[in-house]
């Protein structure tokens, strides 16, 4: 029983591991699109771009809600980018990235207009060429996060017990204890390992010795 908690602990955090990794290696392969931001580009949540860009920026610049805004959206393989311009004072783009399912968002708000003071939230902005920057996204989406991590701790707990199960049922062949790889005698119990063996094969001589 402890065993079996402690593979799937190890198989778990396998998947939240690949997890991160594809979702970040997806934002770092992501288009550039110059200097942050260039109110071009995509939305990567539920709601509009303006109200995530009223609701993020009220809360740190109480930016007015008569403001207009405008937004636009992108998307490709593992990534969706965002960015909004309300009332070309505040603007701001935000990049969620994981697949098949969004893992991480990660923002960048600009008070002033282009050339104005900015604010990175749950992200970090690297260089990424002469005048391009990645936004590198941080915060967890649940969703995705759990969904993927899943999957991918699932493929090599699937992969592992497929190969585990091909080596023993060979063994069994052999004439060999399925479980340590001794060779099989008169008991149904190895002599070995004390694996329970199954009638068929008790009694079998193994003609390549132990593998």
């Amino acid at each position: 029983m402890r065993r079996t908690v402690v593979q799937l602990v190890v198989y778990l955090l396998l998947g939240v591991l690949i997890n991160l990794t594809i979702a970040w290696g997806c934002a770092i392969l992501l288009p550039g699109e110059g200097d942050w931001p260039t109110y071009e580009g995509s939305w990567a949540s539920g709601e509009k771009a303006e109200e995530y860009l009223r609701r993020t920026l009220g809360k740190i610049h109480h930016i007015p809600e008569d403001y207009p805004a405008s937004s636009s959206s992108e998307r490709g393989f593992g990534w969706t980018r965002s960015q909004a311009d309300v009332g070309h004072v505040y603007g701001g783009g935000m990049v969620s990235a994981g697949w098949p399912l969004r893992t991480l968002r990660g923002a960048v708000f600009v008070v002033g207009g282009p050339t104005g003071s900015e604010d990175v939230v749950h992200a970090l902005l690297l260089p990424a060429g002469t005048s391009e920057r990645t936004l590198f996204p941080l915060h967890p989406l649940w969703l995705g996060m759990i969904t993927n991590s899943l999957l991918y701790a699932g493929i090599p707990w699937f992969c592992t017990r497929r190969v585990t199960a091909c080596r023993k049922s060979l063994r069994l062949r052999r004439g060999l204890c399925p479980g340590c790889g001794y060779p099989i005698g008169e008991s149904l119990t190895c002599s070995e390992c004390g694996v329970e063996l199954p009638k068929s094969a008790v009694g079998k001589r193994s003609p390549l010795g132990r593998g």
